[in-house]
C-alpha cells in the first residue's frame, strides 16, 4: 500500500490506509458483520425499502467489477444514472478496478 503525503498544521503526515481498496474495507465488514444491514433504499413509492446485508453488497460488487472488466486502472469511466442502488455498486467497483 503507498502511503499518501499530508499536512497538518504546517507538518508533514504519512497516511496509510488500513485498506487496500473500499472493496477490501466492504470485505472487512462482510467477514465481521456478513448479516448487518449495509445498504437500505427507499424510493418513497409506498412499497417496502430495499435492503442489502454487508455480504450482498461484496457479492454485488464483485458482480459489477466482472462487468467492468477488460479496462486497464486508470481508465475513466462514465455513467448516468437516478440515485439507485446501482450508483452505489457501480461507485465501488469502479473504485476498487483502479478507474477514475
Amino acid at each position: 500500500m503507498t502511503p499518501h503525503s499530508l499536512q497538518k498544521n504546517g507538518q508533514a503526515v504519512v497516511f496509510r490506509p488500513e485498506y487496500s481498496s473500499p472493496l477490501a474495507l466492504l470485505e472487512h465488514w462482510a467477514k465481521v458483520s456478513p448479516k448487518k444491514t449495509a445498504l437500505l433504499f427507499d424510493d418513497y413509492s409506498g412499497t417496502a425499502p430495499q435492503q442489502w446485508n454487508f455480504a450482498e453488497l461484496v457479492l454485488r460488487v464483485r458482480q459489477t467489477m466482472g462487468l467492468l472488466g477488460g479496462r486497464p486502472p486508470g481508465a475513466a469511466v462514465a455513467f448516468c444514472f437516478s440515485n439507485t442502488p446501482e450508483v452505489i455498486w457501480l461507485n465501488y467497483a469502479a473504485w476498487s478496478s483502479g478507474f477514475v
